[in-house]
Formats: structure tokens, sequence, C-alpha cells
């Protein structure tokens, strides 16, 4: 696989980069005796090259930038890629299942069969089952729901 390189972001991060530097009155080899790294490596990054982010925070530190400062670039906020359905699907499930944690919904037992009643009451929804199954584990094993079974089912509560 190709390795993946934002042009537009980096340009954005490295104009950003040498107007801080610039503001401070420091040159590329200040900054080149304040991180170690050679100026050939500073001038790339300030034009857009590919770098790693341990280096735009040793030039943050070098500069005196807070990271988030340097990052507040416009960014059009789409996936490289669509999640498939399926993905989507069980990510708004989850979602759903920790607003319904959230909202101490789980402050009594509930069996997977009372979380579907309330996803088709509340959100007009009815997912699969496995799905629901798979968020609440997933919130037990993260130890905010504790569960017993009943049977073949199991009853799950939030955990004291």
């Amino acid at each position: 696989m190709r390795k993946y390189f934002d042009e537009a972001s980096a340009r954005q991060i490295g104009e950003r980069i040498r107007a801080f530097r610039k503001d401070r009155g420091y040159s590329l080899e200040d900054i080149s005796a304040m991180t170690g790294f050679s100026v050939n490596t500073i001038s790339s990054i300030e034009n857009g090259g590919d770098t790693y982010l341990s280096y735009c925070i040793a030039i943050c530190r070098a500069i005196g930038v807070e990271p988030a400062e340097l990052f507040k670039i416009e960014l059009d906020l789409k996936p490289r890629f669509e999640l498939p359905p399926d993905r989507r699907s069980r990510a708004l499930t989850t979602h759903r299942v920790n607003q319904l944690f959230e909202s101490g919904f789980f402050e009594t037992p509930k069996l997977v069969v009372s979380v579907l009643e309330e996803f088709e009451s509340t959100y007009g929804i009815q997912p699969e089952s496995s799905e629901v199954s798979t968020a609440l584990k997933k919130l037990s094993s993260e130890g905010r729901l504790q569960y017993t079974k009943v049977g073949r089912r199991n009853l799950y509560v939030k955990k004291k």
C-alpha cells in the first residue's frame, strides 16, 4: 500500500510554522540549533513536506507554540473512505447504547430485549440484537456494566 500524505494540510501546517517562527524572530538556523534538525529538514516542513508528528512537536517547543495552535487548520471533515453500512450501523448502535448507559437506563437490570424495545421507542429503529449484545459486552469488559445469567440470556446492570 502506498503511504498516505495530505499535501494540502501539510502545506497549511508548514505555513503556520513559518509564520510563528518569523513572528518570534527566529531564523531557520535558530530552530535547527534548538531542535537538532537540519535547516533543510525544517525548511522542507515549512514548505509542506512530509514529516513526523514528533518533529512538529519539537518545533512547537522551540518556538513556544502549543501544538493545538499549530494544527488549527481548515480541514474537509470527511473521511478518506466512507464507512461501510454494516460498520456504520454497528458504530451508531454502540453510540446509542452508550447514550442509554449515560442516561441511567441501566440503573435497573435490563435484558437485550429491553434495550431493543428502548431503541424502538426512543429512536424508532430496530437494530440487530447481535449489535446491541456486542455493545453491552463491551461496556461490561470496560467495567461499566455487569451481567448475570438468566437461563441463556444476560441481564445487564450498571456496575456499582
